[in-house]
């Protein structure tokens, strides 16, 4: 019987995926998304797995929803500051990819609504009305703050599928006023 892709990474990178419950080992992290994004799922564990050596890091949830990979983990010890951001670091990356990849051939895609699901798909794979983004917020990401009682904005970056990395966006030039 052959396994599944889910099923080879959490045996590759049972260090990230496999916990014990009295000696039995199980996966609550185990993959549970579409296969078009077997690639995105596939670097973001080997990305965490190489930046957690030597420490106790797990994948509690991966998943898809409203369109989009969603990423839970935890650490059984406290994490260096930088080894926490570059984690997160990774799960922004591998999240915001899957908002442009079409979750059923991995393709560029976009977001779709079908009878009140979202998924990502490319034109191929489309069966719904594309969601309506307004020109110049393609792919951005805003990230927010609180300092005290007031909400300001902490990054705005747009993803690039191209290269894999964001980019930062002037909030102004996508007509974002920054609270100060």
């Amino acid at each position: 019987m052959t396994q599944s892709w889910q099923e080879n990474l959490v045996s590759r990178h049972e260090e990230v995926f496999l916990r014990r419950f009295r000696g039995v080992p199980f996966a609550p992290g185990f993959p549970t998304c579409p296969d078009g994004w077997r690639e995105i799922v596939t670097t973001l564990v080997k990305r965490v797995a190489v930046a957690a050596v030597g420490y106790l890091v797990h994948f509690s949830q991966i998943s898809e929803k409203y369109g989009a990979l969603r990423v839970y983990w935890a650490a059984e010890t406290r994490l260096p500051e930088q080894l926490e951001r570059t984690i997160e670091h990774a799960i922004e990356l591998a999240e915001a990819r899957s908002e442009c990849t079409c979750s059923t051939c991995g393709a560029e895609g976009r977001l779709v609504s079908r009878g009140g699901w979202l998924l990502t798909a490319c034109q191929q794979h489309a069966r719904g009305v594309p969601v309506p983004v307004r020109p110049g917020m393609e792919h951005l990401h805003i990230v927010r703050g609180f300092s005290g009682d007031t909400i300001r904005m902490i990054t705005c970056r747009r993803y690039d599928r191209v290269n894999d990395r964001f980019v930062d966006v002037d909030p102004r030039s996508v007509g974002i006023e920054e609270d100060s």
